[in-house]
């Protein structure tokens, strides 16, 4: 039987020579193919599955771990061919958000009132506005940034997203409460049209039920803490969230969990999910899908062909959280905004904060 291999085009670096690599982990070479494109060559039976016996699972990405024995990010860009068959060049990631830009999505008014603003900021003579402009510009390449990484490396990508919000917004509180409070203050009329989008889906219903459990939980803490110690900033908080409707109670609830999520579970090394890249469309909810079916997420311990998968197959993605992983699982997991949805918001925070530049 004929040795069968892949080869994939890989993200270009300065590649001196061929890279044997042992047959380790399926991989045999990187090489420079005669038309100059970098390669990796790998086994193709490598990663395929028993399909006559249950095996067992791994957790294990070849190219990270590659990437860090060479000291270089290694990343697949695309299928070349597969066994002995013949050249596909198939693109294996797409690194912008696959949306139609037209002559439409140009706004000249937009485009002149950035430039104009940046150049009579800067050149003001006023170290504060230089310093603002300076700051501006950066938040707009981290939303550039933002966008070029998405689909391909998503989890950067939303955390790009966050650092845009955590910049424009005025964090005195903590723990939360006041990226929520923020961003729940950015529009009335996005907060409007998430609340009905999701009442209107029979699917999200609940999703409501959880929000308001976090929301007033939060709300209880913040009144009995300042019962204790009274604290004029917090009888503020207390105040402002008394005031919120059922649209900007959701709010809050979807962005303190989401903040949540990336201080104890994001920055303790492990990626946001993959639920936040769901996309979809309903008659109610045309452009941004706001949060994702799923309810639940796991990785898997066995390969199991031939037989139904077992509870204790799976581990779920929340389980290093140990006391508080139900909290998570069930609340915060769950009401995730999507990449989508979280980029509308950083981009409106964006076009706030240009008309108070401006």
């Amino acid at each position: 039987m004929n040795k069968e291999f892949d080869s994939f085009e890989l993200k270009n670096f300065n590649c001196e020579d061929q890279i044997n690599l042992d047959q380790e982990f399926g991989y045999l070479k990187i090489m420079r193919s005669d038309d100059n494109l970098l390669t990796l060559i790998e086994d193709s039976e490598y990663k395929k599955i028993d399909q006559s016996k249950t095996t067992f699972s791994d957790y294990f990405n070849r190219e990270s771990a590659l990437g860090f024995v060479l000291d270089i990010g290694i990343e697949k860009i695309k299928y070349l061919s597969r066994g002995s068959s013949f050249y596909f060049g198939t693109k294996l990631k797409n690194n912008n958000e696959n949306k139609k830009i037209t002559q439409k999505d140009y706004d000249k008014d937009l485009f002149a009132k950035i430039g104009n603003s940046f150049r009579k900021g800067f050149q003001s003579g006023d170290s504060d506005k230089e310093i603002q402009v300076i700051k501006f510009q950066n938040i707009l390449g981290i939303y550039n940034n933002a966008c070029l990484l998405f689909p391909g490396f998503h989890s950067e990508s939303y955390l790009n997203l966050m650092r845009i919000i955590d910049t424009i917004a005025d964090i005195k509180y903590g723990k939360g409460i006041d990226f929520a409070i923020f961003v729940t203050e950015i529009s009335d009329k996005i907060n409007k049209d998430v609340f009905i989008s999701i009442t209107n889906l029979d699917a999200l219903k609940n999703r409501v039920e959880v929000s308001n459990k976090i929301f007033n939980y939060q709300l209880k803490l913040l009144v009995d803490n300042n019962n204790k110690n009274k604290n004029i900033k917090k009888e503020k908080v207390i105040d402002t969230m008394n005031n919120f409707k059922a649209e900007d109670k959701l709010m809050f609830s979807l962005f303190f969990s989401l903040y949540q999520y990336r201080n104890q579970n994001v920055h303790k090394g492990f990626p946001f999910p993959d639920i936040i890249k769901d996309s979809f469309k309903t008659e109610c909810n045309k452009d941004v899908p706001y949060i994702s079916f799923a309810s639940g997420q796991s990785w898997a311990r066995y390969n199991r062909p031939n037989e139904n998968m077992k509870e204790e197959d799976f581990i779920d993605i929340h389980e290093s959280l140990k006391s508080i992983k139900n909290v998570f699982k069930d609340q915060y997991f769950i009401l995730l905004p999507t990449w989508y949805f979280l980029k509308k918001i950083a981009r409106q925070a964006i076009l706030n904060q240009l008309n108070k530049l401006t």
